[in-house]
C-alpha cells in the first residue's frame, strides 16, 4: 500500500490529477485510515499507466475511458488493456456514438482537468501562443492535442524534479526563432524568383514534415551525448 506522494512519484502524474481520477470514477476510492491519511494499492498504478496510454497515444476523452475501466472493473481493467484498446480503437470497433473520440472544442477548466495542467504552466501556454483559443474562448481539437501533449510532459517532467514553466516555453521560444528563419528565407526565395509560390507549397508540406521527423531523432541524440560526456566527468 502507498501513500498518495509515493503514487505520484511512480506513475509520473501529480496528486491533483489522481485525485481528480477518482472523484470522476476513473479510479476507485483509496482506503481511508484517517480524515486526511489514505492508502493506495497496485491498481492504481496499473490504471493511471492505463489512463495515460489511451490519453496519449489515442487522445481520448476522460469520459470514454472511464466508462470503458468501469465495464471492465477496476481489478480487471489492469490486465486487459488491449482488449480495452481493441474495443474502443481497433480497425472492427466503432468508435461510441457519444461522445466523439476527441471533443470538438473544450473549455479552459475542463481542458485543465483533463490534463492535469496547473494555472501557473495553462497560463503561461496561452502567453506564450501554445494554446490559443476560438472565437468562442474555448479551445479546439489541436488546441486539445497540444494540451494533452504538455500534459504528459509535465507528468514526468515536473517542477519538483527542477523543471520550471519557463523550461517549455524556451522549447516554444525557440521553435518560434526557427519558424521567424525559415520564413524570412521563403519570402527572400519569392522575391528574388529563385521559388514559385507553387514551390513554397511544396517544400512545406513536404520538406518540412522530413524535419519534424527528423529533429526528434537528433534532438535525442543530442541530449544523451551530452549526458553521456556529462556522466564520463
Amino acid at each position: 500500500m502507498m501513500k498518495m506522494k509515493e503514487l505520484s512519484e511512480e506513475t509520473g502524474v501529480n496528486s491533483a490529477t489522481i485525485r481528480y481520477y477518482i472523484t470522476q470514477g476513473l479510479l476507485p476510492k483509496p482506503v481511508k485510515t484517517h480524515k486526511n491519511m489514505a492508502y493506495y494499492d497496485e491498481r492504481y498504478i496499473s490504471l493511471i499507466n492505463l489512463i495515460k496510454k489511451l490519453q496519449k497515444e489515442y487522445f481520448l476523452p476522460l469520459n470514454v475511458i472511464k466508462q470503458a475501466i468501469r465495464e471492465a472493473g477496476y481489478d480487471r481493467a489492469p490486465y486487459m488493456t488491449q482488449e480495452i484498446i481493441d474495443k474502443l480503437v481497433g480497425k472492427d470497433a466503432p468508435w461510441p456514438a457519444e461522445p466523439s473520440p476527441m471533443p470538438e472544442s473544450m473549455t479552459k477548466s475542463e481542458l485543465m482537468k483533463a490534463t492535469g495542467l496547473s494555472m501557473e504552466d495553462f497560463e503561461a501556454a496561452e502567453k506564450e501562443g501554445f494554446l490559443v483559443k476560438d472565437k468562442n474562448g474555448n479551445f479546439d481539437r489541436e488546441n486539445i492535442q497540444v494540451a494533452m501533449l504538455l500534459g504528459q510532459l509535465r507528468s514526468h517532467l515536473t517542477a519538483e524534479k527542477g523543471f520550471s514553466t519557463e523550461f517549455f516555453i524556451t522549447h516554444f521560444r525557440t521553435l518560434g526563432a526557427l519558424v521567424n528563419k525559415e520564413f524570412a528565407i521563403f519570402m527572400n526565395s519569392l522575391k528574388n524568383g529563385t521559388l514559385s509560390k507553387e514551390e513554397i507549397d511544396n517544400f512545406a508540406a513536404k520538406s518540412l514534415d522530413l524535419f519534424h521527423r527528423l529533429a526528434p531523432l537528433l534532438h535525442k541524440r543530442l541530449i544523451n551525448k551530452k549526458i553521456k560526456e556529462s556522466l564520463s566527468l
